[in-house]
């Protein structure tokens, strides 16, 4: 599904406007990558965001600063995500895997910016590294169905994330 910004703001005046896509553009890649890790579907992550703007538009005059708009944006999508999963999924704690800790203190917090520099940094890894990654993160693959569906060993799998995560760590200056 692709959201129209101008289809959103028409109802916007010209400088809030301007505003609201500039909300837009700096935080839908985040608030989309962290209703993924929580709801492990695109389509679904799509919508709770696109959701999520438009109740952001419903109520864009109660905000006395972009600050708040984003806050109600973080606060949205965490609970429209908890409320796709139902109740009962709702008990369950979300948990990081242990493998993302070392880049990811908060995913509220994770920023654009640095989303497209872990995929850029991604991009530029080695053919079998690159597609390892690509299976963990994107796909949400466990790394013993990595290891079975590119045949090779489960180790291999957990050396090649090793050396990524280290990539990405050295690439992002930490």
């Amino acid at each position: 599904m692709i959201l129209s910004i101008k289809h959103l703001t028409n109802t916007i005046e010209v400088s809030d406007r301007l505003l609201y896509e500039k909300i837009f553009d700096q935080h839908y890649s985040r608030l989309r990558y962290y209703a993924y890790r929580i709801l492990n579907s695109y389509q679904d992550s799509e919508e709770v965001v696109i959701d999520s703007f438009m109740a952001l538009h419903d109520k864009w005059g109660d905000f006395p600063s972009q600050g708040h708009s984003i806050k109600f944006l973080n606060v949205c999508v965490h609970n429209k995500c908890l409320t796709r999963l139902g109740y009962n999924k709702r008990k369950q704690t979300l948990h990081i895997p242990d493998y993302l800790e070392d880049l990811i203190d908060e995913p509220l917090e994770i920023d654009s910016h640095l989303v497209e520099l872990i995929y850029k940094n991604i991009n530029e890894l080695p053919p079998q590294r690159k597609r390892i990654m690509e299976l963990l993160f994107i796909e949400g693959k466990k790394i013993a169905e990595i290891a079975q569906e590119m045949n090779i060993a489960i180790k291999t799998v957990k050396n090649q994330r090793g050396k990524a995560i280290d990539s990405i760590k050295l690439y992002l200056g930490h």
